[in-house]
């Protein structure tokens, strides 16, 4: 089972099923959220997981109109349960909102003005706890980057109560600090051509026994958040925030959100040759070996212009999202 996302009339993710490797029967239906919260703001599912009863576990990405004068958004993330295979969901609530304080009006980015988002959600080795790797766009430069949250895996029916992120002082609760970015912009999010790495995707790969973490990295992007490359770090276990590697370039160009998935379709963990997604799209395998890196980068298309990310993803809204 896969839960792509769509774009149209709002955002939103709908099921396919099928068989591994990535063979499926149908288009798919869109997922319905039985007490949805919001229904007006995009919601798009990034991660699942299944629990030993077969429950699923899903965890959204939300775009909601920011409180500024200027038509811009926020992100925000939350939580979901599923006892239908991912057909229908229940609303388990916010996981990460951004509060007044982390939200700027004055981001001259073109789409957003704070908040958390476009994440991973991936146990950690020990099996106690949930781990997001996200992307803060908090209004303190100094608090912007990737960062990495955490939860029990046993408070997952009621979420929002225990969440610590990675601060300078360790494992914090997100009220009391602020968190320390494992990767920092070298230009902001607040600018209108930041230089900064962004939504990471986390597996733990089976053949070299690390967890690995593609990125997004954009630069000179003039408020269009251009795909400049996709980078790689990795870490020997993603418990441990401080043990990511300086980021790397794997690839230049390219376009948004890069995915490792396995044969068996799981994007969380894998080994051999798997296959590499950009936007749902792959065309190539991907391999990791044990090893010194090798110079140079694989070329894909080195830039997409609005028109591209239109045709992918709908055309611009006033709101400062996609979909039409």
């Amino acid at each position: 089972m896969a839960l792509p996302a769509h774009f149209t009339p709002i955002g939103h993710s709908y099921r396919r099923v099928g068989r591994p490797p990535f063979h499926f029967r149908e288009a798919g239906a869109a997922i319905r959220i039985l007490n949805d919260p919001d229904p007006r703001a995009g919601k798009w599912v990034e991660s699942i997981w299944r629990a030993p009863d077969a429950t699923l576990y899903g965890w959204y990405h939300c775009e909601a109109p920011a409180p500024c004068p200027q038509p811009t958004v926020t992100y925000r993330i939350g939580a979901l349960r599923s006892r239908d295979d991912g057909v229908t969901w229940q609303d388990l609530g916010p996981v990460l909102t951004p509060r007044p304080d982390e939200i700027d009006c004055s981001f001259d980015n073109g789409w957003f003005s704070g908040g958390f988002g476009d994440f991973t959600v991936v146990p950690d080795r020990s099996g106690r706890f949930f781990l997001i790797h996200l992307t803060s766009y908090h209004a303190d430069d100094s608090a912007q980057g990737i960062v990495v949250a955490r939860y029990p895996i046993g408070d997952r029916d009621a979420p929002g109560g225990a969440l610590d992120w990675w601060t300078d002082a360790g494992w914090q609760p997100r009220h009391r600090f602020p968190p320390q970015p494992l990767i920092r912009p070298r230009l902001g999010w607040r600018h209108a051509s930041p230089d900064a790495h962004w939504g990471p995707a986390v597996h733990e790969n089976l053949d070299i026994d690390q967890f690995v973490m593609l990125l997004n990295r954009t630069h000179d992007g003039e408020r269009t958040l251009v795909q400049r490359g996709v980078a790689v770090s990795f870490n020997r276990d993603a418990g441990n925030p401080a043990g990511w590697t300086p980021p790397r370039t794997l690839i230049q160009g390219a376009i948004w959100y890069p995915q490792a998935i396995a044969p068996d379709g799981s994007d969380r963990r894998g080994g051999g040759s798997m296959r590499f997604f950009v936007s749902g799209f792959s065309a190539w395998d991907i391999r990791f070996r044990r090893g010194p890196p090798r110079q140079g980068t694989l070329p894909l298309p080195a830039a997409f212009d609005e028109g591209d990310l239109a045709r992918v993803f709908g055309p611009r809204q006033p709101d400062g999202g996609f979909g039409s």
